[in-house]
């Protein structure tokens, strides 16, 4: 944990900007520019590029602020201001994964792009992006683990969310127990699935047939759901609701592969 801020004014707007809110700039900067080399080598126009990725990233935003309040909605509902400030915290990666989505689809459809090759190109960004965020999130203290004897085990500082969170269970003033780095584990997933896509040969899963969007939302819920375990429950959302997305995510990219690979499968020799 490294809770530094820097303080930055650009065009008048002074901007404190702690570890999370640098690298998730930093993760919309990389899926923008990267988007852009990628879909650009396959012949899409870098303009349009540009233009649309912006939309998403703005909507992805939105988004994640959306979601994580419909979770959270006694919290926003006696302070609807909070839905419209800036923190480190109060996002939900999954609405921001659907927000993003219905504005590639919208704008796909506009500019008559494939939307299955369009998210087979663009998709492996999604988990360079997510590691950046995740790196955010351990160098600010949030989205920790539960406690754990293992050696990888994270001992955060005195007052860090993860101490305050274990004083609220019953822990001691004095002492801090290490706990699982769960933004570790998921941004360590998220950046194995984009280098597998990276690297994955064309003739093994080609654009187009969004089997690759299919592998990499499957396997990261699926990833997901098994760090939900260990990770420590530190908002007021049903237990029940991200298990439950993860799950639903999870079937239908299986259901997706089945039927789409089944029908490559007989139109390869």
């Amino acid at each position: 944990m490294y809770p530094f801020e820097l303080h930055i004014d650009l065009l008048g707007v002074s901007l404190n900007l702690g570890p999370y809110g640098l690298f998730l700039g930093l993760a919309l900067t990389t899926a923008v520019v990267v988007s852009v080399i990628l879909g650009t080598r396959v012949g899409y126009p870098w303009k349009k590029q540009l233009l649309l990725l912006s939309l998403m990233g703005v909507f992805a935003l939105l988004g994640a602020r959306l979601f994580f309040a419909l979770g959270n909605w006694a919290t926003y509902a006696a302070d609807p201001v909070q839905f419209l400030a800036w923190s480190s915290s109060g996002f939900s990666l999954y609405g921001g994964f659907l927000f993003a989505g219905i504005t590639a689809l919208i704008g796909a459809w506009i500019l008559q792009w494939s939307p299955t090759h369009l998210s087979d190109t663009w998709i492996p960004v999604s988990g360079l992006s997510i590691a950046l965020v995740r790196i955010g999130c351990f160098l600010h203290g949030c989205c920790f683990g539960v406690e754990t004897d293992l050696p990888w085990g994270v001992t955060f500082p005195f007052t860090s969310p993860a101490h305050l969170y274990q004083l609220e269970h019953g822990g001691s003033l004095f002492s801090v127990h290490a706990v699982h780095p769960t933004e570790l584990y998921e941004g360590a997933s998220a950046l194995v699935l984009a280098l597998l896509l990276l690297t994955m040969p064309k003739t093994l899963l080609p654009r187009g047939t969004g089997l690759r969007t299919a592998l990499f939302l499957g396997v990261f819920s699926f990833a997901r759901l098994l760090i939900g375990f260990v990770r420590a429950q530190t908002d007021s959302a049903p237990v029940w609701m991200y298990p439950l997305i993860y799950i639903v995510v999870l079937f239908l990219s299986i259901i997706w592969g089945l039927r789409h690979y089944g029908v490559y499968s007989k139109h390869t020799p």
